[in-house]
């Protein structure tokens, strides 16, 4: 019966279409509102049993599980999904999407509190950081990098990185001393854990 009506609607209104594998709606806008006008108990279900089928049917599809996790208020669960998501987009140059994904990680690391590792909390920060620079919004990275800095404490690949990340931002800025500085060490942070590639990468940029 529900199927039967579905397809009369879809006729009659257009609002629907028929695919393979069901019904979808003929625009994302369509869905959208439709989503937005259910009651919010109602709306973050749905967003709960989206998130299981995508696990159980599509793990691979990170994007949409980090959407439907955040929209259920998984906060937990949905930050790793959401840095994986803020990665991808960033290695596809898709910096602007990237910076959707790490809004969303900034309000489920709020909503979160205490209860979010400050592991995660660094992944975040240095990604914003890098997506900031690459949009030239130097300033903003270099306050997000010395943040991650702090975290980073006696890490030393995270220290590194956040050195690098700074000297890079003093370089575009022509400040060169500054980046010498934060190059040297950067150097000395991954010379000590024996990441070659970004040992590497701070010899080229000095």
């Amino acid at each position: 019966r529900t199927l039967r009506e579905l397809e009369e609607i879809g006729r009659r209104t257009r609002l629907l279409e028929s695919t393979e594998r069901g019904f979808r709606f003929a625009h994302p806008i369509l869905a959208d509102v439709f989503c937005k006008s259910l009651p919010e108990s109602v709306r973050r279900h749905a967003h709960v049993r989206l998130a299981h089928i995508i696990e159980r049917d599509d793990p691979g599809n990170i994007q949409s599980l980090a959407h439907h996790l955040f929209e259920a208020g998984l906060y937990d669960r949905a930050l790793p999904a959401l840095i994986t998501s803020s990665r991808s987009s960033i290695a596809a140059f898709a910096y602007r999407e990237a910076r959707v994904f790490l809004s969303k990680c900034e309000q489920s690391s709020d909503a979160l509190g205490t209860n979010m590792t400050n592991a995660l909390r660094l992944d975040v920060l240095m990604l914003q950081g890098e997506v900031d620079y690459r949009l030239g919004e130097w300033q903003r990275s270099l306050e997000g990098c010395r943040q991650a800095l702090i975290l980073a404490g006696k890490d030393d690949e995270a220290a590194g990185r956040a050195f690098l990340q700074i000297a890079q931002v003093h370089r575009r800025q022509g400040v060169w001393e500054e980046a010498v500085t934060d190059y040297r060490r950067a150097l000395d942070h991954f010379t000590r854990c024996g990441l070659d590639a970004l040992t590497a990468k701070c010899q080229i940029g000095l």
